[in-house]
């Protein structure tokens, strides 16, 4: 009877854990950042929860340059139930340093009668320049960041929140967030 009972408390625990399916949480977000250093971005793509904010197919490829540059190091895992923590530290070129040498070599043209749209454009195209050439001239932003997941279909999948874009990003965001408080 003993034996009955343990094999049914095994069968009722084991039925109420969901069978996770694929790599664990660390290697999940390692494979992710190598799919955007390799600028395979519907591969990247995969490994986010489908809810998430942001989609890598969405981000026009002019602007893809910005994860060439991206490096990871170690990483620390934590698993509680359905839902996981990966720490890592996330280093890519600085955003502000890039903007920054943009705006000092086109400083002189906002005395000019150049258009706001005309601005943009050159500061876009300069940009893209800048990430599609040698970036080492620039200063780069290590930024220790905890990336979110969960099971997702059995699967575990990364949850994109505003801190990990950030790092990602080289502090693009943090930027803009400035830009617009200025």
């Amino acid at each position: 009877m003993k034996i009955f009972f343990a094999f049914f408390l095994l069968l009722i625990v084991t039925s109420c854990t969901p069978q996770v399916l694929g790599p664990p949480p660390n290697e999940v977000v390692a494979t992710f950042l190598g799919h955007l250093q390799a600028s395979e971005y519907y591969e990247a793509d995969a490994f986010v929860i489908a809810e998430s904010p942001v989609s890598f197919q969405d981000v026009e490829e002019e602007y893809r340059g910005i994860f060439h540059n991206l490096t990871y190091g170690e990483m620390t895992e934590i698993i509680n139930g359905n839902y996981a923590t990966v720490t890592v530290s996330i280093t890519n070129v600085y955003f502000t340093t890039l903007m920054d040498s943009i705006i000092n070599e086109i400083f002189h043209l906002i005395f000019t009668d150049i258009t706001d749209v005309e601005l943009t454009e050159i500061i876009e195209t300069m940009l893209i320049e800048r990430l599609n050439s040698d970036t080492s001239q620039y200063d780069r932003l290590t930024t220790e960041v905890t990336v979110n997941l969960m099971v997702f279909e059995n699967y575990w999948r990364i949850i994109i929140d505003e801190p990990f874009a950030d790092a990602m990003t080289g502090g693009l965001l943090t930027f803009v967030a400035e830009a617009q408080q200025s």
